[in-house]
């Protein structure tokens, strides 16, 4: 099964964190950045397109400026760390691909590129664009400019929403431990080769563990795992020092934990719903109508409304909740009065009063995509 789906797979994500990066002059192990692109080249020989999604710039622009902002840890150090290592961060990346025939391009994102359905699309043409002409898209998080309230915080999330940004199929990210492991390796714990669905169970295996240098750990890896297998694509987990380790996941080799898709692909605008878009609000409906979107792929009507939780306008995505479980999110066609007024209503008289003259939907099933397996 690895073998095949991997196989087919054409466009590529691949996220490489900070302790992988870390060593060297400057902060930068360029050994290891020097054979990454000879294995994107390797792969863009045999037809794949890759994303590269990095951490880095933090660290690189505390080990260039040690004496001046030491350990400090507050969120100006961070963007002022952030500026100065970037620039030395993308400068490695261009010059060492470019001596494999390889042409980079600068990427930083924040949140809001995501959130926003205008932003997100913006950012998903030129993502298209820059590798429609065959280079390699360079993305980081704009930690210079981002705060508390709209940075990710961990790469892994931003992974997993480029690989749903460009429609990839497969994640592939690189850690610095073989892959995920039930229990602790030092505990007698062992490497698990693939898992087709993650539970409870996994994400407690996990753990909250944290790498010296990154912000997140396998809890992280596994969330993007699971964003991206409910929406359709693969993911693997693997230790990023082995040699030709992208090639060798790629060629389907038993190597790291293999997750297989989990679901459907999501396509287009659903992938925005799902995942990335900024829910304004929460609409709460009964049971009949829980099952009538959930299972009988259903528009929201009003008489199946029975609460409203937060403040939002017509156009504005909402997520549909019952019984306090969130089972889809879509655009609400109404606004947070205007389903108050009508909840539990029948849409005729839905349309008396809101004195329209077409019966009113409160989410089209155009407009939603049913969170069933998803995060």
């Amino acid at each position: 099964m690895r073998k095949s789906m991997l196989g087919r797979t054409k466009r590529i994500v691949v996220k490489v964190g900070s302790a992988l990066l870390a060593g060297g002059q400057r902060g930068l192990n360029r050994k290891f950045i020097g054979h990454l692109a000879e294995q994107f080249r390797a792969e863009k020989a045999r037809g794949r397109e890759i994303v590269l999604v990095s951490s880095g710039a933090i660290a690189t622009g505390r080990n260039i400026m040690p004496d001046s902002l030491g350990s400090a840890d507050d969120l100006p150090t961070k963007q002022a760390l952030a500026s100065i290592g970037q620039v030395e961060l993308m400068h490695t990346y261009g010059r060492l691909f470019k001596r494999r025939g390889i042409t980079t391009a600068q990427v930083l994102i924040t949140r809001e590129d995501f959130q926003e359905r205008v932003r997100f699309t913006n950012a998903q043409n030129t993502l298209n664009r820059l590798i429609g002409i065959g280079a390699v898209p360079v993305i980081n998080e704009n930690d210079a400019v981002a705060t508390e309230e709209i940075r990710f915080g961990e790469n892994d999330f931003i992974a997993a929403l480029v690989t749903l940004l460009v429609g990839a199929d497969a994640l592939v990210l690189l850690t610095d431990v073989e892959g995920f492991y039930n229990a602790p390796p030092d505990e007698g714990g062992s490497l698990v080769s693939i898992i087709e669905r993650i539970t409870a169970e996994h994400s407690a295996a996990a753990g909250g563990s944290r790498s010296g240098l990154g912000s997140g750990g396998m809890a992280s890896k596994l969330m993007a795992a699971k964003m991206v297998t409910s929406a359709g694509s693969l993911a693997v987990i693997a230790k990023g020092r082995r040699r030709h380790i992208v090639n060798r996941v790629l060629a389907g080799e038993e190597v790291g934990t293999f997750f297989p898709p989990a679901g459907s692909k999501l396509k287009g605008k659903r992938r925005w719903l799902a995942f990335a878009g900024k829910a304004e609000g929460s609409i709460e409906v009964d049971a009949g109508a829980a099952n009538a979107v959930h299972k009988g792929k259903k528009s929201l009507l009003p008489s199946g409304v029975t609460g409203v939780s937060g403040v939002f306008a017509a156009g504005d995505l909402v997520e549909i909740s019952c019984a306090g479980a969130r089972i889809a999110r879509g655009i609400s066609e109404m606004s947070s009065a205007e389903v108050l007024k009508t909840k539990g209503l029948h849409s005729r008289r839905a349309m008396e009063v809101l004195g329209r003259s077409t019966e009113s939907e409160v989410v089209h099933r155009d407009n939603l995509v049913v969170l069933e397996g998803l995060l």
